[in-house]
């Protein structure tokens, strides 16, 4: 979250996120890299998930690939909410309901 509040960053939001949506059909070359680029930011979490699959850390009716997805697109959110100007309190906010909805009832910390 820091890099969509930080004073550092101005514009808030990210590059990524904002950018890929942002093309029309004529823009589909330029739209492939951001697009790419989200979808990478899934894959790692997704590998992880199905590890703790298999270690018994994660219920097997979850889907690896889905729960990548929808924490990418919390953290998308927090970025498209940050460049409206939201702050850091209300951004933390919904951060903190988002383990609430984790399969199995929560990550274990």
């Amino acid at each position: 979250m820091e890099v969509t509040t930080s004073e550092q960053n101005p514009a808030g939001g990210c590059l990524v996120v904002q950018g890929a949506p942002t093309t029309g059909r004529q823009g589909a070359e330029m739209r492939a890299e951001p697009v790419h680029r989200l979808r990478d930011g899934e894959e790692e979490p997704g590998e992880r998930f199905e590890r703790a699959q298999r270690e018994g850390d994660l219920p097997q009716d979850v889907d690896a690939g889905d729960l990548a997805r929808y924490l990418a697109m919390v953290s998308y959110g927090i970025s498209v909410q940050a460049s409206g100007g939201a702050g850091r309190e209300e951004l933390h906010r919904v951060v903190d309901i988002a383990p609430s909805t984790w399969p199995g009832g929560g990550p274990r910390g």
